[in-house]
């Protein structure tokens, strides 16, 4: 009996062990079924995907020629010459909608679950070009993490609130054609510029078969032209041969202030160019073009000055005729603003054409003691065989002879003693020519100063003449000079 029982207790462990396997090995099951189902079910997502992908190409193609074209995103599958949403299916794809804002919507049968998947253009600000992004609310997110393309599990950027298992907007919806408006939609940059080339070749045609009307009304059509009166970097008026229609089309665009802005610009840069030919072709055509209109901050006159174009400032000269006074302080302007390989030829130029050589500025400086001052010797004898003042007080209380004394130009010295300059004019702290030339150890100066008649005797405010001077600084040479004119000592 006892045997018996031994035996049935081992039978009964044997028995539990076995069902244990039992259970472990359909747990083991169990779990490989459910992952293998996880997996069937995002494999099956993945497909989904795939057809979707597939599907939205040409909408896609079609979408950013739209956009291209137009510069604004369609609102209905119409716009961009697709057929209707339920048009577009396939083996799981219920429909694909051209929404809002160029969207496109993919709804899925709803064998497969409803689920909905949203591509949404967005726009390059830089050069109008698209790219696209996809999301959605009813797709596992670990599919859309493997996409290449953008793709993110939530709401669609800039698109209607998505709603869970079912379509982002229903058929009616997508092909109302009130939902959005073109005007509110900002051409692209590549729009833009595709549509001014389209604008400047109707102008061209119009200009070139003499068709005033239709010029004037594409004019009409395009007030904020950079440059209306160019096509192809050529004036829109030279494509017009008969004098007629040339005279015509000059009239109206006169009173654009798009086409005026422009022909200014257009002239501004010729100038800066010193391009002296186009410059006076643009004259020709252009009789309204004056020498000193104002174009980003510069009359066309200060600018050939600035940029020492003397054959423009010669021509600018002649279009203003003999009667027309230039500026009073167009000396200033060379002096200050030409460079310095122009400025003797500019400088001629304008003196030539009647410029004033007595000009003086506001701080009361005149021509010659800014041109000495700025150490220009040569432009102040041109100055002063022009006719400027041999003995003007500048601004500083100088003069010209003193001013020129201090710089050692002894050629200019010498000039302007034989003009008749006054040799003993003092300036505010009493120095003289002579006492400035010392000071500055310009011995030649002082030699041409002392044979012509300098007072050698007089002093400055601290009771300074040249003569001591020279001793101070020990310049034996100036000293030689200076006794030489000084007898009594």
């Amino acid at each position: 009996m006892a045997g018996t029982g031994c035996n049935s207790e081992i039978g009964w462990e044997r028995g539990s062990v076995k069902l244990l396997l039992i259970f472990i090995a359909m747990g083991v099951a169990a779990a490989g079924a459910m992952r293998s189902w996880h997996e069937r079910n995002l494999y099956i997502e993945a497909s989904l995907l795939s057809e979707a992908f597939k599907l939205t190409v040409t909408p896609k193609l079609r979408i950013e020629d739209y956009y291209s074209a137009k510069g604004f995103m369609p609102f209905d599958n119409a716009a961009v010459g697709l057929p209707p949403a339920q048009s577009l299916y396939g083996a799981n794809v219920k429909r694909v909608a051209v929404g809002d804002g160029g969207s496109l919507v993919v709804d899925f049968d709803p064998e497969g679950g409803d689920r909905t998947m949203v591509f949404t253009p967005t726009v390059n600000a830089a050069n109008g070009l698209l790219s696209w992004q996809c999301s959605s609310d009813s797709i596992d997110a670990a599919v859309l993490a493997k996409l290449e393309l953008r793709c993110s599990h939530g709401d669609a950027p800039g698109a209607v609130e998505p709603k869970q298992g079912a379509a982002l907007l229903t058929t009616d919806d997508v092909q109302a054609p009130s939902r959005r408006e073109p005007e509110s939609n900002p051409l692209s940059p590549k729009a833009r510029q595709v549509q001014l080339a389209a604008h400047y070749e109707g102008l061209q045609r119009a200009a070139r078969t003499c068709r005033v009307n239709r010029l004037e009304a594409l004019l009409a059509a395009e007030n904020d032209l950079a440059t209306p009166e160019l096509v192809d970097g050529t004036l829109l008026v030279s494509h017009v041969q008969q004098p007629q229609c040339r005279d015509t089309l000059i009239k109206h665009l006169d009173t654009k202030s798009s086409f005026l802005s422009a022909r200014d610009a257009r002239f501004s840069h010729v100038v800066a160019a010193c391009d002296r030919t186009q410059a006076e072709a643009m004259l020709k055509r252009h009789a309204e073009i004056g020498p000193f209109q104002q174009s980003a901050g510069w009359s066309h006159f200060d600018r050939a000055v600035a940029v020492g174009c003397t054959e423009v400032v010669a021509l600018l000269v002649r279009e203003l005729g003999e009667q027309a006074e230039l500026p009073k302080d167009v000396l200033v302007t060379v002096i200050q603003d030409t460079p310095p390989s122009a400025l003797v030829a500019m400088t001629s130029t304008l003196l030539r054409a009647g410029a004033d050589a007595q000009y003086r500025d506001a701080n009361g400086e005149t021509v010659l003691g800014l041109a000495i001052g700025l150490e220009y010797p040569v432009i102040s004898k041109m100055l002063l065989d022009a006719g400027a003042d041999i003995n003007a007080v500048t601004a500083n209380g100088s003069t010209p002879l003193i001013a020129a004394a201090k710089k050692g130009y002894s050629h200019l010295v010498q000039q302007l003693v034989v003009a008749g300059a006054d040799l003993d004019l003092q300036d505010p702290l009493g120095r003289t020519a002579l006492i400035a030339a010392v000071a500055s150890n310009h011995s030649r100066v002082a030699e041409i100063l002392v044979r012509s008649g300098a007072d050698a005797s007089l002093r400055d405010q601290n009771g300074v003449d040249a003569l001591l001077l020279a001793d101070g600084k020990d310049r034996r040479k100036l000293r030689q000079i200076l006794l030489s004119a000084r007898p009594d000592i």
